[in-house]
């Protein structure tokens, strides 16, 4: 807990008033995002994804229910589970649940860090399975699905896991830093497998076919711009895009020639007195535009890689607590609202993208 305090204290110290940028976003009410409130009231709605017919699912840690969202007719189902939470409720709201579709199996995977678990649903039988895992108190964050073995990272255990599902196996890897907090994790096209350090200010990566101790994790550290809480990640032509939720910028690293790129995004939220809008999820969709949430700045943006413009969308419901993004497989843009209890859906064409304010990107907004 004391690494989360002084990540917030840092935020507090962060002056991005110095960046001169002059944008503005579209009203609220608008017609850019549509939102869809979830059946449970007070759901506590988590990580989100999508499966190969379109529709949307999510994990509720205040219901301790899986929920799915159909796109053909827009209607909810949810799911509950029956699972005794051991761990103290702060766990489970900073490590909040990640999901992932296994289309292989046709399931649905995800963290549970109330009971440092990790829960699969067939979507064929509706039946869950929980794989228990060793450490304590984990904080079981992110999951990847890698063919028949599933990665985790334990945001409090400081660990890298993978599970084997056919041999009810778990095996973990310390990090090699002490209170690193590994958080989200991405796969590169070479199969190297990278993850975001909330407190270790880094990232890291590794082999997963060779791993074999934490001798085999590597870090990387900016070489321009130091990160507070790097959390969100994904990767698009072998370029990292990194969210740091304890500022308001992302960034991008190419590992071929170490080479970094910083954007700050500027919170003009009105409601909130911190400059900071706290980018906490990344994404790139197949058009390799990056898309980025804001927790503070209750804005969903995007980054046109090719006219280098930044554009932002206005989250309808006021303090939302937006916080987690998926990318669906043609291209639709899906966001979680915790404080909203709604899951929204971006739905701005190209052309109706220039009715609204964007931001060019200058040098004040990338280094």
């Amino acid at each position: 807990m004391i690494n989360i305090l002084l990540i917030f204290i840092l935020i507090n110290l962060i002056n991005v008033n110095q960046f001169q940028i002059d944008f503005l976003q579209q009203n609220n009410f608008s017609s850019f995002i549509i939102e869809y409130e979830l059946p449970t009231k007070n759901s506590g709605i988590a990580g989100l994804t999508t499966d190969d017919e379109g529709n949307v699912w999510f994990v509720e840690v205040n219901a301790s229910k899986l929920g799915v969202f159909f796109v053909s007719n827009n209607t909810f189902k949810e799911f509950e589970f029956k699972i005794e939470n051991t761990n103290p409720s702060y766990i489970a709201f900073v490590a909040l649940s990640q999901i992932e579709y296994d289309k292989k199996k046709n399931k649905i995977w995800f963290t549970w860090s109330y009971s440092d678990v990790i829960i699969s649903f067939d979507l064929l039988t509706k039946k869950f399975e929980y794989y228990f895992l060793p450490t304590k108190g984990s904080g079981v964050f992110d999951i990847l699905v890698d063919g028949d073995v599933i990665w985790f990272t334990e945001l409090f255990g400081n660990k890298i896991g993978k599970l084997i599902p056919e041999k009810n196996e778990i095996i973990e890897f310390e990090h090699p830093s002490k209170y690193a907090g590994p958080a989200i994790l991405t796969k590169d096209s070479k199969g190297i497998l990278w993850y975001t350090l909330a407190y270790g200010r880094k990232i890291a990566y590794f082999n997963p076919e060779n791993i074999k101790s934490s001798d085999d994790i590597k870090e990387v550290i900016p070489s321009t711009y130091t990160l507070i809480s790097p959390v969100g990640i994904d990767v698009y032509n072998d370029i990292l895009w990194i969210a740091d939720h304890g500022t308001g910028a992302f960034l991008s690293y190419t590992p071929f020639n170490n080479t970094w790129e910083y954007y700050i995004v500027y919170n003009r939220n009105k409601t909130i007195t911190s400059s900071c809008c706290l980018v906490n999820d990344i994404k790139v969709d197949k058009e390799g535009n990056i898309w980025f949430i804001t927790h503070l700045g209750n804005t969903v943006g995007k980054l046109d890689k090719i006219t280098k413009t930044i554009t932002e969308y206005v989250i309808p419901t006021k303090s939302s607590n937006s916080l987690w993004l998926a990318v669906g497989k043609r291209g639709e843009v899906w966001f979680t609202e915790f404080s909203g209890n709604k899951i929204g859906k971006v739905v701005a064409k190209p052309d109706e993208e220039l009715k609204i304010n964007t931001l060019k990107i200058n040098k004040n907004t990338i280094r």
